[in-house]
C-alpha cells in the first residue's frame, strides 16, 4: 500500500516519510499510520457518546486521555470536524 503523500506545508512529516521509505522501512510506517487511523475512529466513537456533545471539562479532557488514550488536541481537531 502506497504511502500518503504530504504537501509542502508539512515538511518535517515529508522528511520523516522519504528518510524511512529510503531505509526500506515502509512497513513501519504502514504500521503506526493504521495504529494511527485506529485512534481517530476509536476517537470518533467516542466523542459520539452523548456525555462528550457539550463543553468538555478538564475531568472530560483527562478522561478521554487516561482511559480512551486520546490527546487534548486530537480530541479539539475531532470535535471541528
Amino acid at each position: 500500500m502506497p504511502l500518503p503523500r504530504c504537501d509542502a506545508k508539512e515538511p518535517l512529516v515529508s522528511t520523516f516519510i522519504e528518510y524511512f521509505e529510503e531505509r526500506g522501512h515502509r512497513r513501519i510506517l504502514g504500521s503506526t499510520e493504521h495504529r494511527f487511523r485506529r485512534l481517530l475512529e476509536r476517537g470518533r466513537h467516542v466523542l459520539a457518546r452523548p456525555r462528550f456533545h457539550g463543553p468538555l471539562t478538564e475531568e472530560d479532557l483527562h478522561h478521554l486521555h487516561d482511559i480512551h488514550g486520546l490527546p487534548r488536541d486530537l480530541v479539539t481537531t475531532l470535535r471541528q470536524q
